[in-house]
């Protein structure tokens, strides 16, 4: 059987485009792409991989704990940009529950999490965490 080779992109549920690319670009970093044909769809990259955003494909699933992952190399300082922008930043607890953020950021295996304005969950980790991975660094 073959073996696939990348992860091309996710896609996520929300109710306003340009509110979307307003967070996911503007205080994510992520970077505008394409809209697709006819500005159907709203893709924004992160490395390799797309975030294909639209508003017309079901309704977002506010509360859930559906979500996928980003990497950033300065954790630190990034955290200390979103909490600056205004953006509710948390841990979860062994239930999947909101919890406050604490300032150990130095533990092992640490993330946090946001979430658009959709609510829709995002995860926020270091990408030399080798628990993030587990294959090695990052190239």
């Amino acid at each position: 059987m073959p073996k696939p080779k990348q992860l091309n992109h996710v896609t996520v549920l929300v109710t306003d485009k340009k509110r979307a690319e307003a967070f996911y670009c503007g205080i994510l970093g992520l970077e505008a792409h394409s809209f697709g044909e006819g500005g159907k769809h709203l893709w924004v990259r992160v490395g390799t991989q797309y975030v294909h955003l639209t508003d017309n494909s079901g309704s977002p699933r506010p509360g859930s704990f559906d979500h996928f992952a980003i990497g950033y190399d300065d954790f630190g300082i990034f955290l200390g940009e979103l909490v600056t922008k205004g953006i509710e930043v948390f841990d979860m607890d062994e239930n999947a529950e909101a919890v406050h953020i604490n300032e150990k950021l130095d533990e092992k295996n640490r993330q946090f999490f946001v979430r658009d304005p959709d609510g829709n969950l995002i995860e926020i980790f270091d990408l030399h965490n080798a628990y993030f991975n587990p294959a090695g660094s990052p190239k």
